[in-house]
């Protein structure tokens, strides 16, 4: 065979050296990348769904104390919640507003045993509920 068969085979034979290692650092910066971009994916779904269940808990709460008998006096409350498995602490604060058949609420939700914060705050507002005839009243008057 001549010479320059023989040389050309072996150029087309594979790939040198250089060409290997430029190829694993491409690979090994997009793997990076990928890497990245799923813990990034992970640690916000877990946010998103610790802020979900946070909200829930601060709506319950605040739905208690929209039906609680008697209408809430202002000040501070404090609670204690399970929800999907954990254990949820909530404060609220409890205020009047100009005016005087409404009060404002405002409650802070925290994931018990850890110093992460509050989760969320649910704020809303509290209208005092009318007087309902109690049942002698109702008998009284033949309702």
């Amino acid at each position: 065979m001549p010479a320059s068969f023989t040389t050309r085979a072996r150029k087309s034979a594979g790939f040198t050296l250089i060409e290997v290692l430029v190829a694993l650092v491409i690979i090994a910066f997009a793997l990076s990348a990928a890497i990245t971009s799923a813990s990034y994916y992970t640690r916000n779904s877990i946010s998103l769904e610790a802020r979900t269940f946070a909200h829930w808990v601060g709506q319950n709460a605040f739905a208690e104390m929209e039906n609680t008998d008697p209408w809430p006096g202002t000040g501070e409350r404090s609670g204690r919640a399970e929800m999907a498995g954990r254990e949820w602490r909530w404060e609220a604060r409890i205020q009047d507003t100009p005016d005087p058949s409404l009060r404002r609420v405002d409650i802070d939700v925290f994931l018990t045993g850890e110093d992460q914060g509050r989760i969320t705050r649910i704020s809303g507002f509290l209208g005092e509920r009318p007087t309902r005839p109690s049942d002698e009243d109702a008998t009284e008057s033949g309702l």
